[in-house]
């Protein structure tokens, strides 16, 4: 690390100079990659030509039965032409499971992939796995920036388990700039107290401000695509079903 790489080229016909040479150069600063390790899954979509697309999708719970894919990038360990591997730890509840080798998805990806099938029975070479159980994949990344020195990078995923769904509509407000402002309304969106509501509980929202539904529910946020649809009803004859989106925009990390 610390190397600067530089390239040069020489334009022998530039406009800039009106037909005259110019030498043209860029730096490149060589430095360590803080290595990531994501757990992924793949979602496949049919285009309409039908040709099946597959898609990347962030993986936060499976079901005893499904496969864990763990994606670790580090930029430094592509260190040959052939495909390289890297030594990575499986983890179950604190304990570790077995050493397994990720391999590389190119031959300069620099990005390594391990996959991991789970059982809810003992099975040969499966992992079981019950409701709230966490399995981590340990890779110790030797080469970063920061710290500056060898430690362990974690990605975990949970088995799922029976949660109890929440819903509230996201109370809204519209702040209005003092009268010489030539400022706009701001929308203000109300953070949810964590108190329960009760059944009668009747959101105050602004006729002005687009209309947000908040659902709290774990388990049914399996990976980052993960969506669930909602009814809603203004009267006997006017209800519309809408799909929510996985979000932290109004999240609470403020413990994390």
């Amino acid at each position: 690390g610390g190397d600067t790489v530089t390239a040069s080229y020489t334009d022998e016909t530039a406009v800039a100079v009106k037909g005259g040479s110019r030498l043209l150069t860029s730096k490149l600063q060589a430095t360590y990659f803080d290595a990531k390790v994501i757990p992924i899954a793949f979602d496949f979509t049919r285009a309409g030509t039908g040709q099946v697309q597959q898609g990347r999708k962030e993986l936060l719970r499976v079901d005893p039965g499904e496969r864990i894919t763990f994606e670790i990038v580090d930029y430094d360990m592509d260190q040959t032409d052939a495909r390289d591997k890297v030594p990575v730890s499986i983890w179950l509840n604190g304990q570790k499971w077995r050493d397994l080798e990720a391999l590389e998805t190119g031959e300069y990806s620099g990005t390594f992939r391990v996959e991991v099938d789970t059982a809810e029975a003992s099975k040969e070479g499966k992992l079981v796995i019950k409701k709230g159980d966490a399995v981590i994949c340990r890779y110790t990344d030797r080469q970063n920036t920061f710290p500056g020195n060898t430690v362990d990078r974690e990605g975990e995923v949970y088995a799922n388990e029976p949660t109890e769904g929440r819903l509230r509509i996201v109370e809204t407000r519209l702040i209005q700039p003092p009268e010489d402002s030539d400022a706009s309304a701001r929308a203000e969106y109300l953070t949810n107290t964590g108190e329960l509501l009760l059944e009668n509980h009747q959101a105050k929202v602004n006729y002005f401000v687009p209309l947000t539904v908040e659902i709290i529910d774990p388990d049914a946020a399996k990976d980052s695509l993960s969506k669930v649809k909602v009814l809603l009803n203004a009267g006997s004859t006017n209800a519309v079903e809408i799909t929510c989106v996985l979000s932290t925009q109004f999240g609470d990390f403020s413990d994390l």
